[in-house]
């Protein structure tokens, strides 16, 4: 079950809860509401992502629920409740110094992936402010952008070295970002930022 539940985070619907360096294991989770007389209530949705880091020896275990996110901007457990658990988990072990406080920043990244019920959050005004995807493998930058009305234009493969236009502009909706990715220099920078 530990493998099925890790394959989630891996290569299914919660990707974006994963923690750089650690196996995450989890389940993403989508609930319509239900109504008070019955039955449910037609576009009112919980987001809810329950995981644990790191999958081999668990030091964190969560149960992230997004009670009625905002529609527009998605409501599936994947896509609101998982980057919460990721950001979450990733401070609390900088927190524990399980993860050095020189590893990866991710507090650029959560603005742009996670909205509050009822918020602008990424989009405000008709326009939306770009994320940092600085330091983000293809995939994770891609999932990012997806979740906000933006297009996506990358050039080589990677890790995420240059974008254009910059994180924090506040752009008109459907701008496109263009990203620049190279192989990572090695694993091994990544390592020395682990703590026992």
């Amino acid at each position: 079950m530990g493998n099925i539940m890790e394959g989630v985070v891996s290569h299914g619907t919660g990707q974006l809860a994963a923690v750089k360096l650690f196996n995450v294991s989890g389940k993403t989770g989508t609930g319509q509401i239900s109504g008070p007389t019955g039955g449910y209530m037609k576009g009112h949705y919980n987001a809810v992502f329950i995981g644990w880091v790191p999958s081999e020896a668990p030091v964190l275990a969560m149960a992230i629920v997004v009670r009625e996110p905002d529609p527009s901007k998605g409501y599936y457990g994947g896509t609101v409740a998982a980057p919460i658990f990721g950001w979450i988990a990733t401070e609390a072990l900088r927190y524990l110094h399980i993860i050095s406080s020189s590893a990866p920043d991710t507090s650029s990244v959560l603005p742009a992936t996670v909205q509050a019920p009822r918020q602008s959050g990424a989009v405000r005004e008709g326009k939306v402010v770009i994320p940092d995807l600085i330091g983000l493998t293809l995939r994770e930058a891609h999932e990012l952008i997806s979740t906000l009305p933006l297009s996506f234009k990358p050039s080589g493969s990677g890790v995420a070295v240059k974008q254009t236009p910059n994180s924090g502009e506040l752009l008109p909706l459907d701008s496109v970002v263009e990203v620049e990715f190279q192989p990572p220099g090695g694993i091994e920078h990544y390592a020395e930022d682990v703590g026992e």
